[in-house]
């Protein structure tokens, strides 16, 4: 089954800025965020969210709720920077960008009546 460009365009676009990924993150709840979408989000958390290192380490980390499933996560000494790269979500990304960019370089068909023209098909 098809799909539309609608939903893949859903599929592609950050849940916090409502925008395609500009380098994807992904939580370890599996939920992928702009690194800049996420950052912003944990800066704006409340300030007394934090969880207690549990190896030992000296230190506090700040714990934020991921914005989709509201899972706790720990970011960590390096906090955002610290999230993983979704490397693979990045390469969709960009795929579809590229296919997006051709498919609104095709002409409009110059046969088609001025008020339903169609893509062209044919040269």
């Amino acid at each position: 089954m098809a799909e539309s460009k609608e939903n893949r365009e859903a599929v592609l676009t950050c849940p916090i800025c409502v925008e395609t990924f500009r380098k994807p993150v992904m939580l370890p709840c599996q939920h992928s965020f702009c690194r800049e979408c996420i950052g912003v989000y944990a800066d704006k958390s409340k300030p007394g969210q934090t969880d207690e290192v549990s190896t030992g380490s000296e230190g506090v980390h700040q714990l934020i709720s991921c914005p989709v499933c509201r899972t706790p996560t720990s970011l960590g000494r390096e906090g955002v920077a610290g999230l993983p790269h979704n490397f693979h979500l990045a390469e969709i990304v960009e795929r579809f960008s590229s296919a997006v960019k051709f498919e609104d370089d095709t002409p409009c068909c110059s046969l088609c009546e001025e008020d339903n023209q169609a893509k062209a098909v044919k040269f």
